[in-house]
Protein backbone atom coordinates (compact mmCIF):
# COMPACT_ATOMS: atom_id res chain seq x y z
CA UNK A 1 0.00 0.00 0.00
CA UNK A 2 1.30 3.42 -0.75
CA UNK A 3 0.88 6.37 0.67
CA UNK A 4 0.17 8.59 -2.34
CA UNK A 5 -3.53 10.94 -1.41
CA UNK A 6 -5.99 9.78 -3.48
CA UNK A 7 -8.66 12.71 -4.32
CA UNK A 8 -12.13 11.87 -3.09
CA UNK A 9 -13.41 12.24 -6.81
CA UNK A 10 -11.82 9.51 -7.72
CA UNK A 11 -12.25 7.12 -5.04
CA UNK A 12 -14.95 4.47 -5.82
CA UNK A 13 -17.29 4.82 -2.89
CA UNK A 14 -17.49 8.56 -3.78
CA UNK A 15 -18.33 7.50 -7.05
CA UNK A 16 -21.11 4.88 -6.65
CA UNK A 17 -22.45 7.90 -3.85
CA UNK A 18 -23.25 10.25 -7.02
CA UNK A 19 -23.94 7.39 -9.14
CA UNK A 20 -27.56 6.10 -6.73
CA UNK A 21 -28.31 9.61 -5.58
CA UNK A 22 -26.85 12.22 -8.26
CA UNK A 23 -26.78 9.96 -11.29
CA UNK A 24 -25.72 12.72 -14.14
CA UNK A 25 -23.19 14.12 -11.87
CA UNK A 26 -21.92 10.59 -10.54
CA UNK A 27 -21.61 9.40 -14.79
CA UNK A 28 -19.31 11.90 -15.27
CA UNK A 29 -17.34 11.13 -12.16
CA UNK A 30 -17.56 7.30 -13.78
CA UNK A 31 -16.06 8.25 -17.24
CA UNK A 32 -13.71 11.14 -16.63
CA UNK A 33 -11.73 9.80 -13.54
CA UNK A 34 -9.81 6.95 -13.36
CA UNK A 35 -11.18 5.30 -10.11
CA UNK A 36 -8.55 2.86 -8.33
CA UNK A 37 -10.66 0.31 -8.16
CA UNK A 38 -11.35 -2.92 -10.14
CA UNK A 39 -15.04 -3.08 -10.78
CA UNK A 40 -15.16 0.96 -11.73
CA UNK A 41 -11.88 0.79 -13.82
CA UNK A 42 -13.37 -1.99 -16.23
CA UNK A 43 -14.74 -0.60 -18.84
CA UNK A 44 -17.21 -3.21 -19.80
CA UNK A 45 -18.78 -2.37 -15.66
CA UNK A 46 -18.66 1.13 -16.38
CA UNK A 47 -20.82 0.40 -19.66
CA UNK A 48 -22.93 -1.49 -17.32
CA UNK A 49 -23.51 0.23 -14.79
CA UNK A 50 -24.55 3.29 -17.44
CA UNK A 51 -27.20 1.28 -19.14
CA UNK A 52 -28.53 -0.19 -15.43
CA UNK A 53 -28.71 3.57 -14.05
CA UNK A 54 -29.91 5.08 -17.02
CA UNK A 55 -32.92 2.93 -17.08
CA UNK A 56 -33.36 3.14 -13.41
CA UNK A 57 -33.50 7.11 -13.82
CA UNK A 58 -35.93 7.15 -17.07
CA UNK A 59 -38.21 4.76 -15.32
CA UNK A 60 -38.66 6.77 -12.23
CA UNK A 61 -39.57 10.67 -14.57
CA UNK A 62 -42.08 9.44 -15.86
CA UNK A 63 -44.05 7.37 -12.77
CA UNK A 64 -45.26 9.34 -9.62
CA UNK A 65 -45.57 5.86 -7.59
CA UNK A 66 -49.04 5.19 -8.12
CA UNK A 67 -50.63 2.91 -10.60
CA UNK A 68 -53.82 3.98 -12.04
CA UNK A 69 -56.57 1.51 -12.91
CA UNK A 70 -59.01 2.13 -15.75
CA UNK A 71 -62.24 2.66 -14.42
CA UNK A 72 -64.26 2.31 -17.22
CA UNK A 73 -63.24 -1.57 -17.85
CA UNK A 74 -61.64 -3.17 -14.43
CA UNK A 75 -64.64 -4.21 -12.89
CA UNK A 76 -63.18 -4.58 -9.68
CA UNK A 77 -62.88 -0.76 -9.55
CA UNK A 78 -65.87 0.30 -7.23
CA UNK A 79 -66.26 3.91 -6.06
CA UNK A 80 -67.77 2.74 -2.74
CA UNK A 81 -66.96 0.07 -0.71
CA UNK A 82 -68.97 -3.17 -1.17
CA UNK A 83 -69.89 -2.70 2.56
CA UNK A 84 -71.34 0.73 2.58
CA UNK A 85 -74.87 0.50 1.56
CA UNK A 86 -75.86 3.52 -0.55
CA UNK A 87 -78.93 5.66 0.42
CA UNK A 88 -80.58 8.15 -2.18
CA UNK A 89 -82.27 11.07 -0.53
CA UNK A 90 -86.10 11.45 -0.95
CA UNK A 91 -87.32 14.29 -3.58
CA UNK A 92 -88.58 16.41 -0.04
CA UNK A 93 -84.82 16.41 0.84
CA UNK A 94 -83.98 17.02 -2.53
CA UNK A 95 -86.16 20.07 -3.29
CA UNK A 96 -85.23 21.88 0.35
CA UNK A 97 -81.23 21.31 -0.97
CA UNK A 98 -81.82 23.07 -3.84
CA UNK A 99 -83.90 26.17 -2.00
CA UNK A 100 -81.19 26.80 0.31
CA UNK A 101 -78.26 26.53 -2.61
CA UNK A 102 -79.67 29.08 -5.05
CA UNK A 103 -78.30 32.17 -5.88
CA UNK A 104 -80.09 35.16 -4.91
CA UNK A 105 -81.84 37.35 -7.70
CA UNK A 106 -79.43 39.16 -9.64
CA UNK A 107 -79.73 42.93 -9.22
CA UNK A 108 -81.84 44.57 -10.99
CA UNK A 109 -79.64 47.10 -13.89
CA UNK A 110 -79.47 50.98 -13.40
CA UNK A 111 -81.22 52.57 -16.18
CA UNK A 112 -78.48 53.72 -18.90
CA UNK A 113 -77.71 56.92 -18.64
CA UNK A 114 -79.11 59.03 -21.96
CA UNK A 115 -77.26 62.26 -23.37
CA UNK A 116 -74.13 64.09 -23.77
CA UNK A 117 -73.53 64.15 -20.15
CA UNK A 118 -70.27 62.93 -17.83
CA UNK A 119 -72.69 60.29 -16.51
CA UNK A 120 -72.87 58.54 -19.82
CA UNK A 121 -69.38 58.81 -20.82
CA UNK A 122 -68.10 57.73 -17.38
CA UNK A 123 -71.12 54.55 -18.52
CA UNK A 124 -69.43 54.16 -21.68
CA UNK A 125 -66.65 50.96 -21.50
CA UNK A 126 -63.89 49.51 -23.30
CA UNK A 127 -65.23 46.69 -25.60
CA UNK A 128 -68.34 48.40 -25.61
CA UNK A 129 -70.32 47.71 -29.39
CA UNK A 130 -71.60 50.83 -31.17
CA UNK A 131 -74.85 49.71 -30.87
CA UNK A 132 -74.78 49.90 -26.89
CA UNK A 133 -73.03 53.80 -27.40
CA UNK A 134 -75.88 54.21 -29.55
CA UNK A 135 -78.30 52.77 -27.10
CA UNK A 136 -77.36 55.90 -24.23
CA UNK A 137 -76.57 58.76 -27.30
CA UNK A 138 -78.53 58.24 -30.21
CA UNK A 139 -77.31 58.60 -33.34
CA UNK A 140 -73.57 60.02 -33.50
CA UNK A 141 -73.95 63.70 -35.35
CA UNK A 142 -70.00 62.77 -36.79
CA UNK A 143 -68.57 59.97 -38.13
CA UNK A 144 -64.90 59.34 -39.26
CA UNK A 145 -63.61 56.37 -40.68
CA UNK A 146 -59.90 55.69 -41.32
CA UNK A 147 -57.78 52.59 -42.47
CA UNK A 148 -54.31 53.20 -40.79
CA UNK A 149 -51.56 50.29 -42.16
CA UNK A 150 -50.35 48.74 -38.93
CA UNK A 151 -53.65 49.36 -37.02
CA UNK A 152 -56.70 48.61 -39.01
CA UNK A 153 -59.65 50.17 -39.48
CA UNK A 154 -60.50 52.78 -36.90
CA UNK A 155 -63.98 54.71 -36.51
CA UNK A 156 -64.67 57.97 -34.94
CA UNK A 157 -68.12 58.82 -33.38
CA UNK A 158 -69.20 62.34 -32.04
CA UNK A 159 -71.83 63.47 -30.28
CA UNK A 160 -72.18 66.88 -29.27
CA UNK A 161 -74.63 68.87 -27.16
CA UNK A 162 -73.61 72.62 -27.56
CA UNK A 163 -75.36 74.04 -25.27
CA UNK A 164 -77.67 77.73 -25.13
CA UNK A 165 -75.77 80.21 -27.42
CA UNK A 166 -72.86 78.42 -27.77
CA UNK A 167 -71.79 78.04 -24.20
CA UNK A 168 -71.54 75.27 -21.93
CA UNK A 169 -71.12 72.83 -24.68
CA UNK A 170 -70.09 68.94 -24.38
CA UNK A 171 -68.65 66.71 -26.83
CA UNK A 172 -68.49 63.01 -26.41
CA UNK A 173 -66.07 61.14 -29.04
CA UNK A 174 -65.98 57.21 -29.15
CA UNK A 175 -62.87 55.25 -31.18
CA UNK A 176 -63.89 51.70 -32.58
CA UNK A 177 -61.36 49.31 -33.73
CA UNK A 178 -63.16 45.82 -34.57
CA UNK A 179 -66.32 47.55 -34.12
CA UNK A 180 -65.79 47.63 -30.32
CA UNK A 181 -65.05 50.50 -28.48
CA UNK A 182 -61.06 51.34 -27.86
CA UNK A 183 -60.73 54.99 -26.29
CA UNK A 184 -63.09 57.20 -25.64
CA UNK A 185 -62.70 61.51 -25.23
CA UNK A 186 -64.61 64.04 -23.22
CA UNK A 187 -64.71 67.48 -23.82
CA UNK A 188 -66.15 70.78 -22.04
CA UNK A 189 -66.49 73.79 -23.58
Amino acid sequence: MTNEKIPLRSRSWFIVLFLVFFFPIGLVLMWAQEPKSKILGNTGARVVLTIFFTILLLGSIGSDGSHPRDTQTDPSFSRTPPSENVVLPDAKSVRQATREKTPPPAPKKKALPKGVTRETFDAIKTGMSLDDVEAMLGKSSTMSVSDTPGIGKVEMYQWSDIGILGSGGKTITVFLMNRKVSDKNWVEF
